[in-house]
């Protein structure tokens, strides 16, 4: 297919704007994953279509609804459970796509109007952009980032769930605020995760952060390698290998003892299910492992084989059960 042609400019058109049939979406993901030069041509026609203002007009939460259900609905009459999740991880894991949504807010005051974006990724989605300074963002599945349009005095971004950054540098302080505590930096590369009902982290790869959270007035300075951790109004700093946090912009997901109740919870973002834990004992559970590239059946068989547990699916209520043997 050629990103040039009239046929692929409506397909481009169909996709951002919610209107493609399932076998356009279908043919889309598909194209996608052939090559590099398809993903390209697409980033190029969105960056056009952005530039214009047309998505501003458009209410892309309602096509993400309509085309979420159209490939759900698709997939789940042709083939089984376990298939129906891999196809729908293989869509939904295409850089810059259709469920990565982006979200126009305009104040008008005395003609004056100012724009703020949010980038929203689901379970199972996660994406890359660049901010308005040049800074990139790999967002996580199940976040949510806003930042203004053009970025003044300060570079503020609002962060609910997961984001990797790699910074510019430059005079203006770089600021990821969060529910639970903010991190300010220069320029750096680092990771931060703030997901409801989890603890708040700051990962970092390189340069410096200094982070200050709600529950504590000082500011922590953060060194490479090093990693502050807040939870239930304590907080720690722990040396710490960087990749471990920060390998799921690449498509991997580490686990080193990692409690049971956070592997599910992951689980459940990265292949958007529904992720039940019965019974005490499952808590007391810890699991070790890499995950990278595999179906969430094949996933499900490789904890299955180096721990404990036994697992079913109710097709009724889509909710998939874990208990200890």
């Amino acid at each position: 297919m050629d990103a040039r042609n009239k046929n692929t400019d409506d397909l481009f058109s169909k996709v951002l704007t919610g209107n493609a049939s399932e076998q356009e979406l279908l043919e889309f993901a598909n194209w996608q994953n052939e090559s590099e030069q398809s993903r390209t041509g697409f980033q190029e026609y969105k960056k056009t279509w952005e530039s214009t203002g047309l998505l501003k007009s458009y209410d892309l939460e309602r096509a993400k609804l309509m085309t979420e259900v159209k490939i759900l609905e698709k997939l789940r009459a042709a083939r089984g459970f376990f298939y129906y999740w891999q196809r729908i991880a293989a869509i939904l894991i295409i850089p810059l796509l259709i469920f990565s949504s982006v979200y126009y807010f305009t104040n008008e005051r005395g003609g004056v109007s100012a724009t703020s974006e949010i980038v929203k990724t689901p379970y199972g989605a996660r994406t890359s952009f660049e901010l308005p300074d040049g800074s990139v963002a790999w967002l996580n599945s199940g976040s949510e980032l806003s930042y203004p349009h053009r970025f003044g005095k300060t570079r503020e971004i609002n962060l609910k769930g997961e984001v990797y950054l790699e910074v510019k540098k430059g005079n203006k302080p770089f600021i990821v605020k969060t529910k639970y505590g903010n991190v300010k930096v220069l320029g750096t590369k680092f990771n931060v995760s703030a997901f409801p009902g989890e603890p708040f982290n700051t990962t970092l790869v390189e340069g410096s952060v200094a982070i200050k959270n709600n529950t504590n007035p000082n500011e922590i300075i953060l060194k490479p390698g090093f990693q502050y951790v807040a939870e239930n109004g304590k907080y720690s700093v722990e040396k710490v290998q960087p990749e471990m946090y920060t390998s799921w912009k690449d498509g991997k997901m580490v686990f080193r003892r990692e409690p049971f109740c956070l592997v599910a919870k992951r689980l459940e973002r990265w292949f958007n299910v529904s992720i039940k834990l019965e019974g005490e004992t499952i808590k007391n559970l810890w699991y070790t492992g890499t995950i990278e590239m595999e179906s969430f059946s094949e996933v499900l068989e490789l904890v299955k084989n180096t721990t404990p547990i036994i697992y079913s699916f109710d097709a009724k209520t889509r909710v998939l059960t874990i208990t200890v043997k």
